[in-house]
Parts: C-alpha cells; structure tokens; sequence
C-alpha cells in the first residue's frame, strides 16, 4: 500500500507555500518511508495537472492533497470539491471546469 502526499510551490505574495512547510515538518517528524510518496507541485494547473496524472498512474493507494488557504489560520478539511478554476488580475471570476463533462462539484 502507498499513499501520495501533495503539497505545492509558493504562488502570489507568499515566499513559501504553507502546505509545503506543513509537508516538511510532517518528514522531519516520522521520516522517509516507502510506501509514502511526497511531491510539491507548481501551482500552474496544466503542468501539476500532468505531474500528478504521471503519479496516479504509479498505482498509488490513496491520495492526501495538502493546501494553502488565504486568511486562514488553522487546519481545515475540505468537504466540497469544485470543478472550477479561474480568477482575472483584478480578481474577479471568469470560472471554467477543471475537468470537462464532470459534475460541478464532489463530495
């Protein structure tokens, strides 16, 4: 059995992306193992998107994907998926899916 832990690169004003922080503490604390894989993704979805697909097809047992959240200040578990990205430089929506034909969102 091998689980795939994700976190990413820094993105926006932030000099180091919290989930990558969070993934170091979690090594430094239990060590290597062979049946888990870590990887920091860019944030950049076409080129994470294939780095994670490659990783998938490994045969990985499960998947935890590490995140950063802005304005929040404590560990939270996402309930909801959505299958949408987009933001313009000024900041407002321009919202299409991340993954053609598939539900808006998942539980």
């Amino acid at each position: 059995m091998s689980i795939l832990i994700t976190a990413f690169d820094n993105y926006d004003n932030w000099q180091e992306n919290s989930s990558w922080i969070a993934l170091r503490e979690y090594l430094s604390e239990v060590g290597a193992s062979k049946d888990i894989i870590t990887r920091r993704y860019p944030v950049q979805l076409a080129t994470m998107r294939e780095r994670l697909e490659a990783d998938l097809a490994r045969g990985v047992s499960g998947v935890i994907h590490l995140g950063q959240r802005p304005r929040t200040s404590c560990v939270q578990l996402e309930a909801f998926c959505i299958n949408a990205i987009g933001l313009t430089a000024d900041r407002t929506a321009e919202l299409e899916p991340l993954v053609e034909h598939a539900p808006a969102a998942y539980r």
